[in-house]
């Protein structure tokens, strides 16, 4: 019996996977395909409905936090994710700052609250972090205490609120001593909070 030969698209591998990831909108695929590149084992199941994620103190360290950070780029589920305590501020190479700002860069993005408090992160972080915030709408609360920050990372900080950032809470450490930022950062914050109307609370 003769008929037309079929018209059916037949997708290609490398179609199907494009294709996977575009629907991969808790990204599941991205978390399993960070862990494989980084030779990790991931976690059996990934609940697509979390909305608070709380990984503090968990030793997670930079490449951990990668991990953790490229399945979220497609997740905008998750609204509040806890970093604290976890050496991110330890790679010489500044890969835990370079991820998160990496998913504070991302649009969209689910993540309103972040918490990365005694992470050992440096000036060099704040920096990065605070150019990252100047162009993020989404976030409103940061916890950046007991970390190691000096005199560039309070101006950086001053210049961050400076722009125009949604944040409402911004906390900066349990006294004013713990992280190192002098009167000229604390000036520059000052000045910033002078004319930004976002903030209703600041912990320094």
């Amino acid at each position: 019996m003769g008929g037309a030969d079929s018209e059916d698209e037949v997708l290609t591998e490398d179609e199907v996977s494009d294709e996977e990831e575009i629907r991969d909108t808790h990204g599941k695929l991205a978390y399993l395909s960070q862990c494989e590149t980084l030779g990790l084992t991931p976690v059996s199941q990934i609940n697509s409905n979390l909305t608070v994620l709380r990984l503090g103190d968990n030793n997670l360290g930079p490449e951990g936090t990668s991990v953790v950070c490229e399945a979220l780029l497609k997740n905008t589920c998750v609204q509040e994710l806890d970093l604290s305590e976890n050496h991110l501020g330890t790679a010489p190479i500044g890969l835990g700052r370079e991820t998160i700002s990496k998913l504070l860069s991302a649009k969209p993005t689910g993540v309103h609250s972040l918490h990365l408090r005694a992470n050992k992160l440096s000036d060099a972080d704040a920096v990065v972090l605070s150019e990252v915030l100047s162009e993020n709408r989404t976030l409103t609360y940061l916890d950046l205490s007991i970390n190691t920050f000096g005199e560039k990372a309070g101006l950086a900080l001053g210049n961050m609120l400076h722009s125009g950032t949604k944040l409402k809470e911004l906390n900066l450490g349990v006294n004013l001593g713990w992280n190192g930022v002098s009167d000229d950062g604390f000036s520059a914050i000052g000045e910033a909070l002078a004319v930004n109307s976002a903030v209703v609370e600041i912990i320094l």
